[in-house]
């Protein structure tokens, strides 16, 4: 059998391997142009792609972060989100950039508890994540009385829009010194391309947060259908040019590295990347984002193309036709629903969702599939999704025939367990044993489920737990267990 082409050394371990090892820098030659990493982002079509960043832009990142807000040795930070995604990477590089401390989170799933308790006692000053992480760790916070995530230095987040009024009550109370940077930026242009103090938000906030104004070496352009540029307050396509555009999508061919022209920028060439997003620059040159141009949307920070999901659905047995649209829910989240015509007598939810997370990620996967006898046309023979919406209040997806109650000894904590689950899920009909995946649930809910246990039975539940726990009867008998419940 071969050696592997890479040791791997336990930590324990380090300082033996490392000790004769040379403490000078290696001799390797790196220009701004080598690619530094690499990562998949869903690109234009939904379809996953694989981007390169070049160091070059790289650099350019860190030190403009280094330098704009002072990050130092003091300066620690927490993980909080997977390392697959754009702005781990970051995350992980900004502390090691400035000489400060790393710190990592020892649970695979995001625990906001965990998270919380780390930032107290790391000292942590620095915390870059995604916009419904922040909300997490708000909503903790604010129900427990705390002061840690309010004494930071800064959170710097973004991925998805933001929900002004989830941060605003939080954000503008008394004492909080927190500096909350709103960023925008795409995989493909290093991550970060513009970013915004939300200080204002303390004095009224704004309906549709700005972004702010391009890092250093970075210009935002925005152009209409035409290539064109348009006027201050006017809509158009946001195109990045600059140090921050990376190498382009890797081995890849065909329409999608149309997204990385060159092109005449005040009459100079200038390597140019189409977002596809849509915004406009105000009277004081900041940018906001206001949506998509083509038909994604964005669930929990990940661009989804609609279509995709639906082709994933047609080709799953038990189907004949499908249509799947974005909805608001009562909590400002963007999810899912899959309008399902059946090929034959019934609607199994359980069984398409299943089928679908064998070829999707968790995340394009619909919270709730209706069962339909047809989808609805517009007069010019497309699908009419605005019917489709307009006529889901008064549709429910199909209920599998459950227990709604437990019997015995469990029942009181099965009780307060359910009544969460019905409250965060939004729904009534929740059985004791529907898997909480099936009915559409989040990690997102499930950490704010997590922490409602703890606010209204007194039990902390690790959320790695949670994950294997994903009932709200075993959710019941894992406390039971645990003699943790405490009379509220």
């Amino acid at each position: 059998m071969a050696s592997p082409a890479v040791e791997v050394v336990a930590p324990g371990r380090l300082s033996d391997c490392l000790g004769d090892l040379p403490a000078t820098g290696p001799d390797v030659l790196i220009t701004g142009d080598d690619l530094c990493y690499a990562v998949f982002t869903s690109g234009s079509t939904g379809t996953p792609k694989l981007t390169g960043v070049r160091h070059e832009g790289w650099f350019n990142l860190l030190n403009w972060l280094r330098l704009e807000y002072g990050l130092h040795q003091g300066s620690a930070n927490l993980v909080v989100s997977a390392f697959g995604f754009d702005l781990s990477q970051r995350s992980l590089m900004m502390p090691l950039f400035c000489g400060a401390t790393l710190h990592l989170m020892a649970s695979r799933n995001f625990d906001v508890a965990m998270a919380y308790r780390l930032l107290d006692e790391h000292g942590i000053r620095t915390v870059h994540c995604a916009s419904s992480t922040l909300y997490l760790l708000v909503d903790w916070e604010t129900a427990r009385g705390g002061e840690t995530l309010a004494g930071l230095d800064y959170v710097l987040f973004g991925g998805e829009p933001l929900l002004v009024g989830r941060i605003a009550d939080w954000a503008g109370r008394e004492g909080n010194t927190c500096t909350l940077l709103h960023q925008y930026g795409v995989a493909e242009c290093t991550d970060v391309a513009s970013s915004y103090d939300l200080a204002g938000i303390r004095q009224g906030g704004h309906d549709i947060a700005p972004v702010g104004l391009p890092v250093h070496n970075t210009e935002i352009h925005l152009r209409d259908e035409r290539g064109s540029g348009v006027g201050t307050g006017e809509y158009g396509e946001i195109c990045i040019s600059g140090t921050s555009v990376g190498a382009g999508y890797l081995n890849g061919e065909g329409p999608e590295s149309e997204r990385f022209t060159t092109t005449l920028v005040d009459g100079v060439p200038r390597r140019l990347y189409r977002t596809g997003d849509l915004g406009y620059v105000t009277e004081s040159g900041q940018l906001v984002v206001v949506g998509r141009m083509d038909a994604q949307v964005k669930v929990r920070g990940m661009r989804i193309d609609p279509n995709d999901v639906e082709r994933a659905l047609c080709r799953l047995d038990g189907v004949r036709q499908a249509a799947v649209v974005p909805w608001k829910s009562d909590s400002g989240e963007t999810e899912l629903i899959a309008f399902v015509v059946p090929a034959g007598d019934g609607l199994d939810g359980g069984g398409l969702r299943a089928g679908l997370l064998e070829t999707l990620p968790r995340n394009m996967v619909p919270t709730r599939f209706v069962d339909i006898p047809r989808i609805p046309l517009s007069p010019h023979g497309k699908v009419d999704r605005a019917a489709l919406v307009a006529d889901f209040g008064n549709q429910n997806a199909d209920i599998v025939d459950r227990p709604l109650k437990a019997n015995g000894s469990t029942a009181m904590i099965v009780d307060g367990v359910h009544a969460i689950w019905c409250r965060e899920l939004q729904r009534d009909d929740i059985a004791i044993d529907d898997d909480f995946f099936a009915l559409g649930g989040q990690s997102v809910i499930m950490a704010r489920i997590q922490g409602f246990l703890i606010e209204e039975l007194g039990v902390e539940v690790p959320m790695d737990q949670m994950f294997r726990n994903s009932t709200v009867a075993s959710i019941a008998a894992y406390i039971e267990s645990k003699g943790a419940v405490t009379q509220q």
